[in-house]
């Protein structure tokens, strides 16, 4: 029988255990495998609560929530081709990960860039919050068109 808590690798949960590794708010990155060039799933993730993580995942601890979310933004949106070592099987050493340079604005710009960020972020991927925002923007777009051209007015068009 499986445990309760989550067992994480290098792309999310691989199982459930028991007991833990690690308790609190983290930030795992991708050591090994193909989909840190395929990019087929995030590479950077944040976890919290009690949790088991495998020796496939860099586990970065940062206290500040704001600074930890746009990390986790910043190194899915960039190519870690130049960290990563060749061979069989991609790999992100410690010592490459270190080198990655992250830029980190103002507290004040963080939490703006952050916030902005995270709802652009819900708008393309939640059916809950994206679809309906995205059905009334192209609703209100048709009624604009519509109206317009339907005036039959020569600079409508």
């Amino acid at each position: 029988m499986a445990g309760k808590t989550p067992y994480y690798g290098a792309s999310g949960v691989v199982d459930y255990v028991d007991g833990f590794t690690h308790e609190g708010d983290y930030l795992l990155l991708s050591e090994d495998g193909a989909n840190l060039l395929a990019r087929s799933m995030p590479i950077a993730y944040q976890i919290s609560g009690r949790n088991w993580i495998n020796s496939h995942a860099h586990v970065l601890r940062i206290e500040n929530a704001n600074l930890r979310q746009l990390v986790e933004m910043y190194l899915n949106s960039i190519s870690l081709e130049p960290y990563i070592t060749k061979g069989a099987q991609p790999k992100l050493t410690k010592q490459r990960m270190e080198t990655i340079a992250v830029p980190v604005p103002s507290e004040d710009y963080l939490s703006r860039i952050v916030e902005m960020l995270t709802k652009f972020y819900a708008l393309t991927t939640s059916l809950t919050d994206g679809l309906p925002a995205e059905i009334e923007a192209r609703r209100k777009q048709y009624e604009y068109y519509r109206d317009r051209l339907l005036s039959f007015d020569e600079l409508a068009v």
